[in-house]
């Protein structure tokens, strides 16, 4: 009856549910990116940094620096680890949008941390 590939039918698999929120990322869809990640939530699924990671560059991608910033704390909330993939995005995101100051903190945050940006 449900299939266990897509959103469709039953609870995917976490890939599929990955591979769902890259594709939106790389349409540039980022509140559809989100939208997976809340239907995680709502299944009682705790999404991973890697699930989070894609979702942050789907905001990246499309330039949605206030969505990205509520992903980013609900990170907190879900108990995740912050990766060098979510600071380099919310870097990136925050430049992109004009907010320079946030993009400093978002790299001084993250050197606290003990992660490394990359160039």
């Amino acid at each position: 009856m449900g299939s266990s590939s897509g959103l469709g039918g039953g609870i995917p698999k976490d890939d599929a549910w990955l591979r769902q929120i890259s594709d939106y990322g790389n349409a540039r869809m980022a509140k559809k990116a989100i939208g997976v990640l809340d239907k995680m939530r709502s299944f009682n699924i705790k999404p991973n940094s890697e699930h989070y990671e894609e979702v942050l560059l789907a905001c990246e991608k499309s330039d949605q620096f206030d969505q990205a910033i509520t992903v980013y704390n609900l990170m907190d909330e879900d108990d995740v680890k912050k990766t060098e993939r979510v600071y380099e995005a919310m870097t990136s995101v925050a430049e992109k949008n004009g907010k320079w100051e946030e993009s400093i903190e978002f790299l001084n945050t993250m050197k606290k941390q003990g992660l490394q940006p990359s160039t």
